[in-house]
């Protein structure tokens, strides 16, 4: 119940202002609208072709079967 009480999600401001921000890193980085869509659809993609992961999986080193 205490868990309850301490998580406190992002405000939709947070969000904007974060995003906001990414933004202006990303052109003060010399980086476009066009370039960062480029990136965004190449993420998404890559993420679509791995394989489904279980939380906390992506922090491990993988095996080597043994």
């Amino acid at each position: 119940m205490i868990a309850r009480w301490s998580y406190r999600p992002a405000q939709p401001g947070e969000l904007a202002q974060a995003i906001a921000e990414a933004k202006a890193a990303a052109r003060a980085a010399g980086l476009t609208d066009v370039d960062i869509d480029a990136e965004l659809a190449a993420y998404n993609a890559e993420r679509r072709d791995a394989p489904p992961t279980r939380m906390g999986d992506r922090d491990r080193e993988p095996s080597d079967g043994a």
